[in-house]
C-alpha cells in the first residue's frame, strides 16, 4: 500500500501551515515545510540561503525544458544549461518523492500535490480565508510588519508568487477547488476546526494510520 500523504496548499495568512502542523501531530507522521530545504541542503551541501532565497520560483529555462522533453537528472550538474532556481526546484521535486517513499507525512506547499500525483495515496487540501483575517494574522501572528496597505501588498505578492509557481510547474491554476479533495475556510472553522475536518477524514480514508498509532 502507498503511504498516505496529506499535501497542504495555502493562502498567505490562512494559518495553512499550522493546520498542516497540528495534523501531522494528531496523526502521528512527519510534517515538511522549510524541514524539506533541510533535507535538500543535507542532499547537496548547498547553502540553505539559496534554498530559502529560490523558494517556491520558477524560471523560463526550466519550464522550457520541462515542455520540449530535455530535463534529465544528470544535466541538472550543468550549471550553463541550468540556472541554480531551476536546480533548487528539481532537487526540491526529489526530496519530497523520497521523503513519501519513506513514511507518510503531511507536506505544505511546493506543488506536492503535483509532484506526488503517481507516487502516492495523496489527500490535498486547500485552506483559504477572507483578506482581512489573513492581514491580521500577518500581523499579529507572523510579525509581518507595516501598515494595513503594506502587510496587504506582502500577503498579495506571496500570493502570487505561490500561483505563478504551482500553475507552471503543474500545468494547473493554483486554488482551482478541481486540484484538492477538500478547500477550507480558517476564518469560518478556525485553525482548530480545519485540523479536526482534515484529521477525521484521513483517518476514515486510512485507518491503518490509526492503527498504527494505537500500537
Amino acid at each position: 500500500m502507498k503511504n498516505f500523504v496529506i499535501t497542504i496548499g495555502r493562502q498567505y495568512g490562512s494559518g495553512g501551515r499550522e493546520v498542516g502542523r497540528q495534523v501531522a501531530e494528531k496523526l502521528g507522521v512527519p510534517f515538511y515545510d522549510k524541514e524539506i530545504i533541510t533535507a535538500s541542503v543535507k542532499e547537496t551541501g548547498l547553502d540553505a540561503k539559496i534554498f530559502e532565497e529560490m523558494e517556491e520560483r520558477v524560471t523560463p529555462s526550466f519550464l522550457y525544458s520541462l515542455a520540449v522533453g530535455t530535463f534529465t537528472p544528470s544535466a541538472l550538474a550543468d550549471t550553463n544549461y541550468f540556472s541554480l532556481n531551476d536546480r533548487v526546484n528539481a532537487i526540491q521535486a526529489d526530496t519530497i518523492k523520497r521523503l513519501a517513499d519513506e513514511s507518510s507525512c503531511v507536506i505544505v506547499g511546493r506543488a506536492a500535490d503535483d509532484i506526488l500525483a503517481n507516487q502516492a495515496d495523496c489527500f490535498n487540501v486547500f485552506v483559504h480565508a477572507d483578506l482581512e483575517e489573513r492581514i491580521r494574522r500577518a500581523s499579529e501572528e507572523y510579525g509581518i510588519k507595516g501598515d494595513r496597505d503594506e502587510v496587504e501588498e506582502v500577503i498579495l505578492k506571496t500570493d502570487k508568487r505561490r500561483s505563478n509557481y504551482y500553475n507552471y510547474v503543474s500545468g494547473k491554476k493554483w486554488s482551482a477547488v478541481s486540484n484538492y479533495h477538500l478547500a477550507l475556510d480558517s476564518q469560518r472553522l478556525g485553525i482548530d476546526g480545519c485540523v479536526e475536518l482534515i484529521t477525521t477524514i484521513a483517518l476514515r480514508l486510512r485507518p491503518d494510520l490509526e492503527k498504527k498509532n494505537a500500537k
